[in-house]
């Protein structure tokens, strides 16, 4: 039963370490800008 423990750890560990790689290459290094708001015509300019 100890090594069927061993062997969860390591592979779950470095399931963990792929998970990381793959989502560390797929996010976005910036996050998302997004362009100002349209003027409300209703409401008077300064």
């Amino acid at each position: 039963m100890r090594v069927v423990w061993v062997l969860a750890t390591i592979f779950t560990a470095f399931a963990g370490i792929l998970v990381y790689l793959a989502l560390w290459y797929l996010m976005p290094k910036a996050p998302l800008t997004f362009e100002p708001a349209v003027m409300q015509p209703w409401k008077q300019s300064a």
